[in-house]
């Protein structure tokens, strides 16, 4: 079954449930070879649905983990 749910993209599983980060890996990858836009967004949101136990206490440092993933990817 696949549901639809925004969460970090660095995440590769929310408890018993994976993500789609594989997805995002490979879109940045595709990205990296041939730009498909002239930017990308961080959508932050979703901060405030995360269950307790993700949540970094700081929604800077969660859009630092979201952007340092995303260059990452990029620069891979």
């Amino acid at each position: 079954m696949r549901t639809h749910f925004h969460v970090p993209v660095f995440l590769e599983e929310i408890g018993p449930f994976k993500t789609t980060r594989f997805a995002v890996q490979q879109a940045l990858a595709m990205h990296r070879k041939q730009p498909l836009s002239d930017h990308l967004e961080i959508e932050t949101y979703t901060w405030d649905v995360l269950p307790a136990e993700l949540k970094t206490g700081d929604i800077v440092d969660y859009v630092s983990r979201e952007l340092e993933f995303v260059m990452k990817e990029l620069q891979s």
